[in-house]
């Protein structure tokens, strides 16, 4: 589990990291707020929804037997949504287009020691 103050782009790629296995994010279960949906700063609403901090977000994995449960009934009285999957396969984050395509998503969030 994670918070996502530096963006769900970032902080994925740290859990896959960390935990050693492939993250997949399906582009058409990412939450895409009305504010990303409003902005007009050049970048799409799915990017700001990927790369954008959010404080009071969190990041978490279950084991897929309890997926769909907790997505029905939450946690802690607090909406779960489920954006995607975990699988063995080499550290990293894709991304799973409306198409199908899977490609690397690039950690565009927050990073502190650049």
């Amino acid at each position: 589990m994670i918070d996502l103050s530096d963006g769900l782009s970032s902080d994925a790629g740290h859990v896959a990291r960390e935990s050693g296995v492939t993250i997949l994010i399906e582009e058409s279960l990412v939450p895409i707020s009305d504010a990303a949906g409003d902005a007009r700063d050049g970048r799409s609403p799915l990017l700001h929804a990927l790369d954008d901090g959010e404080d009071f977000e969190l990041l978490f994995t279950v084991p897929a037997e309890r997926a769909t449960a907790l997505e029905r009934g939450g946690l802690a009285g607090t909406a779960v949504t489920r954006i995607g999957s975990v699988r063995s396969g080499p550290p990293g984050v894709l991304l799973r287009r409306p198409d199908g395509r899977e490609e690397p998503l690039r950690a565009g969030g927050y990073e502190h020691f650049r």
